[in-house]
C-alpha cells in the first residue's frame, strides 16, 4: 500500500484512561496492489480492524486502541489474477465514524468507479450501510443498505437490502432485498449456509415489469423484441448448491402469455453418476409472431423463442433429461393447435419424444419421434397418426385452396440414417394407412377437364 497523505488526530485526555483514542484516521491518494484472496480478506475486513479495542485488563497491550473516524479518498486498488488483464477501481472514497465491536450500528459509505472489458465507459458504484459488529459472537450485520450501479449500457441499478453474517453458523442472510433494473422491479431474499465447506443458498426472486425494448435500446439485446414478447415477469423459489439446482412455484408472464412449473438439474459430485434433468411447464395461450414469405426473420423469432424450454437438455453433459410442456394453445399465423403435449426424454445420445400431440383443424395428431446418436450415422425412428383432420379447413389454411371437403384419418411410421436434412428425407423408409371420409370435390369444369385430356 502506497499513499500520498496520511493525518491522525489523536485524543490525548483519553491517555489518562489508557486509551489510546484515534479521533479520526484519514488517508488521501492510496494505491492498494491485491494478489491474493488473503490479501482481498483483509482489505475487506478493514472497518472491522479499525473496530477492534483490547477490552480486557490482562491483554498483552497496555493500552487498549479506539478509532472515532477513518476515511480513504481518492484511492486505487488494483486486482492482480496471474494470466488476466488487471481490474482497476479508480476514484475510491471510504468514510466511517463511531467504530465498534459491541454491538452498536455505525455508518460505512463506499464509492468506487471501473471499467468491464466490453463497456468502454467506466461504471459508478456507491454503497450505504448501518454496519454492526458483535466480535464475540462472531455476528456482523448491516442495515438500510443501499447499493448504485449507474454506466452500464445507461441502464441504472439500485438495491436496497439487509444482511447479517454468523460466524458460528457459517451463514449468511440477505433480507428485504428490492431494487429497480431501469423499469424492472426486484424483489427477494437469500439464505445461504455452510459458506467455508459446501455452500448450499435457497431463497425467493420476483422480477416485474422487465422491458426487452429497454435492454435492447440500451444495447443489451440484440434485435427489437416481436410484438407479444415486450415484458417478461418472473416470481420463483429457489434452491443451489454443488449437486443440485431447483426452481419451484416457477411463474412466467411474457406480455399475455403465462407459463408456470419446476425445473430441477441434479449434478452428482465426481464418478457418481450422470447428470438429471427435469422439468414440467404448463401454460395458457401463446401466440407467436408472424411469419412472412419475403424474409425469415419471423419464422427465427419463433425458434428463438421456443428454444428456452429445450435448451436445459445442453445442461446434461450426456445423462438424462425429462421435459414435459403441456399449453391450452399454441397459434402461429393462422393455424391454431389447442391442448399441445409435449413428452420427451433425454438418456445419453438417444433423443426420445414419447408424445407430441394436440388438436387442429378440427381433429387431431400424435407425432412420436426417437433420435439416436450413438453411431456415427445418426438413426431416426418416427410416426405421426392424424385422426379426422377437416381438409378444407386445412387446405384453405395451408394451401389457399377450398375445391376439396371431407374427413383424413392417416397412420405412418418408418426409420431413417443420415447427418443432414436432404440426407434423412432421401433415406425414409416407411409404412401407412390413408383414409378420407365424406369427401367432396367442388368446381369441377368437366369440358375443360375433357379439352385437356
Amino acid at each position: 500500500i502506497q499513499f500520498q497523505q496520511a493525518d491522525f488526530i489523536l485524543d490525548w485526555k483519553a491517555l489518562v484512561s489508557r486509551t489510546v483514542r484515534l479521533r479520526a484516521i484519514a488517508i488521501d491518494g492510496a494505491v492498494i496492489k491485491i494478489e491474493s484472496a488473503e490479501e482481498a480478506a483483509n482489505v475487506a475486513a478493514a472497518p472491522g480492524a479499525a473496530a477492534a479495542t483490547q477490552k480486557t485488563k490482562t491483554a498483552d497491550l497496555p493500552f487498549e486502541l479506539a478509532i472515532d473516524q477513518l476515511s480513504l479518498t481518492n484511492s486505487r486498488i488494483t486486482l492482480v489474477t496471474p494470466g488476466e488483464p488487471d481490474k482497476v477501481l479508480e476514484q475510491l472514497n471510504f468514510t466511517s465514524k463511531d467504530l465498534n465491536l459491541d454491538g452498536r450500528a455505525f455508518p460505512i459509505t463506499l464509492s468506487v468507479s471501473t471499467t468491464l472489458p466490453d463497456q468502454p465507459s467506466p461504471i459508478a458504484i456507491a454503497f450505504d450501510s448501518q454496519l454492526k459488529f458483535q466480535l464475540e459472537e462472531q455476528v456482523a450485520e448491516l442495515t438500510g443498505s443501499t447499493l448504485k450501479l449507474d454506466g452500464i449500457k445507461k441502464l441504472p441499478i439500485e438495491l436496497g437490502f439487509n444482511a447479517l453474517y454468523e460466524g458460528q453458523k457459517d451463514a449468511i442472510k440477505l433480507s428485504d432485498i428490492t431494487g429497480k433494473v431501469g423499469s424492472a422491479a426486484i424483489k427477494g431474499a437469500i439464505n445461504v449456509l455452510q459458506l467455508q465447506t459446501a455452500p448450499s443458498a435457497a431463497g425467493q426472486l420476483s422480477i416485474q415489469n422487465l422491458l426487452f425494448s429497454e435492454l435492447a435500446k440500451n444495447g443489451l439485446l440484440g434485435d427489437e423484441p416481436p410484438e407479444g414478447f415486450k415484458k417478461l415477469d418472473i416470481n420463483t423459489n429457489f434452491s443451489a448448491s454443488e449437486t443440485l439446482v431447483k426452481l419451484d412455484q416457477l411463474k412466467i408472464a411474457l406480455d399475455n402469455f403465462n407459463i408456470g412449473g419446476h425445473v430441477s438439474l441434479k449434478n452428482p459430485s465426481l464418478n457418481k453418476g450422470p447428470r438429471q434433468l427435469e422439468m414440467a411447464l404448463k401454460g395458457d395461450h401463446l401466440v407467436l409472431p408472424a411469419t412472412s414469405e419475403e424474409s425469415g426473420e419471423e419464422a427465427n423469432n419463433q425458434a428463438v423463442l421456443l428454444t428456452p424450454i429445450l435448451a436445459p437438455l445442453a445442461l446434461l453433459e450426456g445423462g438424462k433429461g425429462h421435459i414435459e410442456l403441456n399449453l391450452d394453445s399454441i397459434t402461429s399465423d393462422n393455424i391454431k393447435v389447442e391442448q399441445l403435449h409435449l413428452n420427451l426424454f433425454a438418456n445419453g445420445k438417444v433423443l426420445d419424444i414419447t408424445d407430441l400431440s394436440g388438436a387442429v383443424f378440427g381433429g387431431k395428431f400424435l407425432v412420436t419421434t426417437k433420435v439416436d446418436l450413438k453411431n456415427k450415422i445418426p438413426k431416426v425412428k418416427f410416426s405421426k397418426q392424424l385422426t379426422n383432420i377437416d381438409i378444407y379447413n386445412a387446405l384453405s389454411t395451408l394451401a389457399d385452396q377450398s375445391d376439396v371437403r371431407g374427413r383424413l384419418t392417416m397412420n405412418f411410421s418408418g426409420t431413417s440414417s443420415g447427418d443432414t436434412q436432404d440426407t434423412l428425407m432421401a433415406n425414409v423408409v416407411g409404412n401407412g394407412k390413408l383414409s378420407v371420409s365424406e369427401l367432396q370435390v367442388e368446381n369441377i369444369n368437366v369440358e375443360r377437364s375433357y379439352c385437356e385430356m
